[in-house]
């Protein structure tokens, strides 16, 4: 196994051919890092790919697109209050990285992971979800149920919003499909 900063290293060197949002600005992964534990879901939405995949702790099925996945982390953020992320991770070819956080739903402490998989453009594409303990999933899904009923009625009739209004103190995602 290598070093991590050898890790971190690849990781940096191969940020130049991600995303931009300008003609020489490069979105970061850090810069998404910030952006979620801000809550600004709609400055994250630029590290998205159109066909990310977004999977939820709580369920089998993903949720497909980046409408639907700023749907969800629109939502979350709201729920997630005083949202960090504590520990990161990358993988050796810098394109897996593992961002692990601490928020609250209430009086709930939670932690979880942000699983993240960037394509050969530095887009995430791959955006999985861990939570814990069982009783800070329920407490999410609970809180989320609205929300998720909304969505997948909006995937069904294949429309999907690309809701991003008002977040709260934090995001990450972490809602279930029933």
């Amino acid at each position: 196994m290598r070093r991590p900063d050898a890790a971190a290293a690849r990781a940096r060197s191969w940020e130049p051919t991600g995303p931009r949002r300008g003609r020489d600005e490069i979105v970061t992964l850090e810069e998404f890092r910030a952006a979620l534990e801000r809550g600004d879901v709609t400055a994250a939405s630029d590290m998205l790919a159109q066909d990310v995949v977004f999977r939820s702790p709580a369920v089998f099925e993903p949720y497909a697109g980046k409408p639907a996945a700023m749907v969800l982390l629109t939502e979350v953020s709201r729920v997630f209050q005083d949202f960090r992320y504590v520990r990161s991770f990358i993988e050796e070819d810098g394109r897996g990285v593992a961002l692990v956080f601490e928020t609250r739903i209430g009086a709930r402490q939670v932690e979880g992971i942000d699983l993240l998989r960037l394509d050969e453009h530095g887009l995430i594409d791959d955006f999985r979800v861990l939570v814990r303990p069982h009783s800070a999933l329920e407490a999410l899904m609970k809180a989320m149920v609205p929300m998720i009923e909304r969505v997948l009625a909006e995937q069904n009739s294949g429309h999907s919003s690309g809701h991003s209004s008002g977040q709260s103190s934090g995001q990450s995602a972490g809602v279930s499909r029933s």
